[in-house]
Order: C-alpha cells, then sequence, then structure tokens
C-alpha cells in the first residue's frame, strides 16, 4: 500500500505531469467559466515550464546530487562483494520482447562486472526486482540473470535479489541474503545522483564498511542555473530525476524524525 501511495504521489508531482494535469484544470476552468482559474492554472503551469524546462535547474540540481559522494582513485586491496542495484533494465519493453532491454542507467551493470572481476573471490550480487506500479511480469533480476550468461567467470559467485521494488529494500533484503559481517568490504555501485539516497538507506539497514563507487553520470558536476542553450526536454528530464531523489530523501528524513 505504501508503495502504490509513493507511486501515485510522484505521478501527481513529477514537473512534466503536473504541468500536463495544470493545463487540463486550466481547460477545465475554462469550460465552467472559472476565470480566476484559469489564471491561477496557467500561470502555475508557465511557471513550472520556466523553472524546470527552460532553466536548467534539473541538471544543477543532479549536479549536486551526483558530487555528493567522489569515486576513489582506488578499491581497497581486499574487496569481499559487489552490489549492483537495479535500475539498469526496462522490465516492461524486456517482458514484450522476451529479452534484457537495456536503458541508459547500464553503466552501473558494467562497472559492477567490471570490479567483480577484478577481485576474483568476490561475491556480486545484483539487487532489483519491479519498481513498477503495474506490469510486473518481470523482474531486473530476471533480466540481469540472462545478460550475465555472457560472463561465464562469475557464473559461480553470482546472487541475485529480485523482490525489492525501491532502495530501502535494496538494502534491507539484500543484507538478509548475503548476511555481511564486520570487516568485511563491500562495493556499493549505483548512478552517481542515487548514491546519496543508496547511502542513507544501506547504513539504516546496518551494514558494514562499504565502498561507494557511484557511476551513470549526467552532468559535468558543477551548479549553474543559468540557461545556456535550449534544451527543454533535457531539462524536464533530469529535473524529473533529480526532484525524485531529493523527494524520496526528504520523506526518509521526515519519517526518521517522526519515528513512523
Amino acid at each position: 500500500m505504501e508503495f502504490a501511495a509513493a507511486k501515485i504521489f510522484w505521478l501527481l508531482v513529477a514537473p512534466t505531469n503536473l504541468i500536463g494535469i495544470c493545463m487540463v484544470l486550466a481547460m477545465i476552468s475554462r469550460l465552467c467559466r472559472w476565470w480566476k482559474g484559469i489564471d491561477f492554472f496557467f500561470g502555475t503551469a508557465f511557471l513550472l515550464f520556466l523553472v524546470f524546462g527552460i532553466i536548467p535547474t534539473g541538471p544543477s540540481l543532479l549536479a549536486h546530487l551526483e558530487t555528493q559522494y567522489q569515486r576513489p582513485a582506488a578499491l581497497p586491496d581486499k574487496v569481499d562483494g559487489v552490489i549492483i542495484l537495479g535500475g539498469a533494465f526496462d522490465t516492461y519493453l524486456s517482458n514484450i520482447y522476451g529479452q534484457p532491454v537495456l536503458n541508459d542507467g547500464v553503466e552501473r551493470v558494467l562497472d559492477g562486472v567490471m570490479i567483480a572481476r577484478h577481485y576474483k573471490d568476490s561475491t556480486l550480487v545484483f539487487s532489483g526486482g519491479s519498481g513498477r506500479l503495474t506490469h510486473r511480469q518481470r523482474t531486473e533480476a530476471e533480466d540481469a540473470a540472462v545478460f550475465l550468461k555472457n560472463y561465464p567467470d562469475l557464473k559461480d559467485r553470482i546472487k541475485f535479489e529480485g523482490q525489492s521494488r525501491n532502495t530501502w529494500q535494496n538494502a534491507s533484503m539484500t543484507k538478509n541474503m548475503v548476511e555481511p559481517k564486520e570487516g568485511e568490504t563491500w562495493v556499493l555501485v549505483t548512478s552517481a545522483y542515487h548514491m546519496p539516497r543508496a547511502v542513507e538507506m544501506f547504513k539504516k539497514a546496518g551494514w558494514p564498511q562499504m565502498a561507494l563507487w557511484p557511476t551513470d553520470y549526467r552532468t559535468k558536476g558543477k551548479m549553474d542555473f543559468m540557461p545556456h542553450k535550449l534544451d527543454i526536454l533535457g531539462n524536464l528530464y533530469q529535473s524529473h530525476l533529480a526532484l525524485r531523489e531529493i523527494i524520496g530523501q526528504s520523506v526518509s528524513e521526515i519519517r526518521d524524525k517522526l519515528k513512523i
């Protein structure tokens, strides 16, 4: 129920969706001859379009997230395990075509595999079920299992966690599965913009020492709210990514303070 509520809430407040909702409400207001409603909803839609479509708000917020944790110059001499968080497969399309369909988060998998192959005694864990509200016939773990068959040298070292539907469940369910011990070093691999929320969830779940490997960079790493070029679709998409992370992290912090 909580998962569904979070998904529905995000559908309503995602910048592009919210712009569309405001435009529809403005048209309804026009049909109902509610003149103040037309001004309010159309004005809100225009303001959202300006802030998130014209001004590079999204890229700047994403840059802020991506620079919170730096990729280490070198990993420890000994690594016990590597955790790849889901977000690299489009399970809806994978189910349609009957084969893994990768998305623009594929670097999570490629970097995780690279690290696991370097540390030949390490365990590789792919953690990802289905984050979709509907069409959940296939999980990312299933896609990853097919994709990672291309790396036979990892066959006996891979574990798949396919029940998690959000970052907290990634952390808690993976911990329950592999039972990490004090003194072990695990490498957490996820997109740089997602790393702040992932670190918070893994700490909350009680993971021991972790090395962080942010990847899948989307920005130049600098906040700049001046529009140097017109990239409306790019700005809106990056606003979507950044706000989802910021809202998710903020909700988690509020819940911790209120002990909900």
